[in-house]
Parts: C-alpha cells; sequence; structure tokens
C-alpha cells in the first residue's frame, strides 16, 4: 500500500485530533449540514452513493476543497487545511482522474495504485493539506469495494487526521463499516452514528442493510 510510509504519523496525529473529537461531540448535529463542490454535494448519499458499488470519485470530490468553502449551519466556513499550488494539484488531478476511470470499471486495485501515484505528491507532512482527506477518501473506498479491508482501515484511520475528515458523513459511513467487519463495535457504533445524525437513513440506502440494523441496536433512531 503506497501510504504505508505515512501511517504510523497517524498515532500522533489522532493524539491532536482527540479534543477535536470531543468537541464534535458536543456540538449539535443538524441533517442539513453539507459539504459543497461547487453545485454539488460532497460525500451526499444520494449524489455519490447512487449504487452500492459505485465508487467515490476522486475528481468529484476534489472540488469542494479546491471551492475553499463549505456550508454549516448555513455559514460558509472555510477549510482548515493548506492548498496545494495550481501546478501540484492539476497533476493530482490527472492521476485521480485516470483512478476514477478504473474504479468505476470495477478495477479497484489498479485505481488504489492510480490514486497512489496522486497521494505520493502530497508534500509533507501530508495531512495538514486539504487534498489529503479527498483523495485517501477515494482510495479507502476502492480499497472497501474491492474487499481489502486492512488498506481500507489503515487509509481511513490516517485520513480521519486530515483537514475537514471529523464531521464527513461519508468518511464516517466507511469507517463504521470497516470497523464493524473488524468486531470493534463500540468504536463502529460511534462511527455509523456520525454519519447517521449528519445525512439520515438516506446514507444507508445503497449500503448493506447489516449497518443500519446493528446501528438500530446501539441507539435509538
Amino acid at each position: 500500500m503506497l501510504i504505508d510510509s505515512t501511517i504510523d504519523m497517524a498515532q500522533n496525529s489522532r493524539r491532536r485530533v482527540v479534543e477535536r473529537y470531543r468537541t464534535f461531540h458536543r456540538r449539535k448535529i443538524t441533517r442539513g449540514t453539507r459539504i459543497y463542490a461547487g453545485r454539488r454535494q460532497l460525500f451526499s448519499a444520494t449524489q455519490f452513493r447512487q449504487s452500492a458499488r459505485r465508487p467515490a470519485l476522486a475528481t468529484d470530490l476534489s472540488g469542494a476543497t479546491r471551492a475553499g468553502a463549505r456550508e454549516d449551519k448555513g455559514k460558509l466556513v472555510m477549510p482548515t487545511g493548506k492548498e496545494l499550488d495550481d501546478t501540484v494539484y492539476e497533476q493530482i488531478k490527472a492521476f485521480c482522474a485516470n483512478g476514477d476511470a478504473l474504479a468505476k470499471a470495477g478495477a479497484f486495485k489498479n485505481a488504489v495504485g492510480a490514486y497512489g501515484k496522486a497521494w505520493e505528491l502530497v508534500p509533507i507532512p501530508k495531512n495538514e493539506w486539504n487534498a489529503s482527506t479527498w483523495i485517501l477518501a477515494a482510495i479507502a473506498d476502492a480499497c472497501f469495494l474491492g474487499g481489502n479491508m486492512k488498506s481500507a482501515y489503515d487509509t481511513l484511520a490516517y485520513a480521519m487526521t486530515c483537514p475537514g475528515a471529523i464531521g464527513n458523513p461519508f468518511l464516517h459511513l466507511r469507517f463504521g463499516q470497516v470497523l464493524h467487519g473488524r468486531g470493534e463495535l463500540d468504536r463502529a457504533a460511534d462511527e455509523l452514528i456520525r454519519a447517521y445524525a449528519l445525512e439520515g437513513a438516506e446514507i444507508f440506502a445503497n449500503e448493506h442493510p447489516r449497518y443500519l440494523a446493528f446501528l438500530k441496536t446501539r441507539a435509538i433512531l
């Protein structure tokens, strides 16, 4: 896995975001919260998960952070991470476009390799850049859909230390699903309830029914 060299940094990075998790839990989360990509919604269940086998496309996901704003309770909030210069950004988009084409064709392993080339272009420390969040989202989704749960877990664990990951319904959904598969049910419930709080039951509409059924055993929905 091309991100293995940076996974070790996740442990220290996650310590720094523990307080961010706690702050997130203390905030009132509404279903109206969305992250916008121009005219499209990033990680929207209706826009990006129309099929259980349809991957999250990196070129679609890139728009929100590049646009420089998201909507939170009716207010535009600027991203907290760094933006890449245009040259590097365009190179990354080119690699991701290749990954997207492979993912749409169901060639998930090859898609991960293409996304990995984009990931290699992100400067160190990688988890300070907005682009890292959407690149890793695409990698994790391709790993998940391709059945590579170990790599999906490693990727998501690091992705959650990147800008805008906390409070992103799609990332919480995928992380919860992977944790559920690992038998880490308390952590899985925590991630899945975040996804539900942000998007409602619709985010589970095209996923296996076991995830929503499991969540109903842990919370009154």
